[in-house]
């Protein structure tokens, strides 16, 4: 079994460039024009970081009737919003140092996280698939050259309300 620490961290917030820092943006011109208002799942996903702690790659081992290997990766979800947090969901992206998109994994966490919770820890494990490209590169690269991102999808807050939607 190969076991390391990610590279970097996931953070929820999902920015757009124009609208993640700050509320005025300057044209080439010189005047400053109002940056776009940020959307519900924006403000959302500045209240709730995801990072990746750990994974390990256990390899394929057909002796051990193991076909294809699998990464599992352990992530810490903290709430500093002031909202209970139900459930939410997102896409894990992994890339390379270049930034090219090497696999997407969908990541669902449907327990509660209270407001101001300190950080949960959540075990995520899925099968590379030893006859795709992706799965085998992503099972091969080293981690000094791995780089992870969460995006936030969706929230389901305590009180019923929902933002986001899975597509």
């Amino acid at each position: 079994m190969r076991r390391f620490i990610l590279a970097g961290f996931l953070m929820a917030t999902a920015c757009v460039a124009t609208a993640c820092s700050s509320t005025t943006a300057t044209t080439p011109a010189g005047t400053a024009v109002a940056a776009p208002a940020k959307s519900d799942l924006e403000r959302a996903a500045e209240t709730l970081v995801v990072t990746a702690t750990s994974a390990s790659v256990t390899p394929s081992d057909v002796g051990r009737r193991l076909n294809n290997a699998a990464l599992a990766t352990t992530f810490e979800c903290k709430n500093i919003g002031k909202r209970d947090i139900r459930a939410f969901s997102g896409l894990v992206t992994f890339t390379d140092l270049a930034g090219r998109t090497i696999k997407q994994v969908p990541l669902t966490w449907d327990r509660p996280i209270e407001a101001g919770a300190t950080p949960t820890d959540f075990d995520h494990s899925f099968v590379l698939n030893r006859f795709d490209n992706d799965d085998k590169l992503l099972g091969e690269t080293p981690t000094e050259r791995l780089q992870v991102r969460f995006e936030l999808q969706s929230v389901i807050y305590a009180d019923g309300t929902r933002i986001g939607s899975i597509p």
